[in-house]
């Protein structure tokens, strides 16, 4: 397969994923009550998959990591209108601190 129809599948792929966990936080917070820890943990899912989509749109490589300040800060090198969603992310991914 050429380089640029993988990346655009991977990319999609990353999408299609993040588009789930979303789907999956509605189905969630619909509940009675809602689950909403387990909500939150999808959405995070959802937004480092998105992160990841972008990465591999621009074929940059990343680690497979799930913390969105390491993701956030690479998609924001690549475009700095970025910064403020990945801001709003830090703290994401990682477990509390104590």
């Amino acid at each position: 397969m050429p380089s640029e129809t993988f990346r655009r599948e991977d990319t999609k792929a990353w999408l299609l994923k993040a588009s789930q966990d979303l789907r999956r936080v509605q189905l969630l917070l619909a509940l009675t009550p809602p689950d909403v820890e387990d909500a939150l943990f999808h959405a995070q899912q959802a937004a480092e998959k998105a992160f990841k989509a972008l990465l591999t749109w621009h074929d940059v490589p990343f680690r497979q990591v799930h913390d969105l300040d390491v993701l956030g800060s690479q998609c924001t090198e690549l475009d700095a209108s970025l910064s403020e969603t990945a801001v709003r992310a830090e703290g994401w991914g990682r477990p509390e601190r104590s």
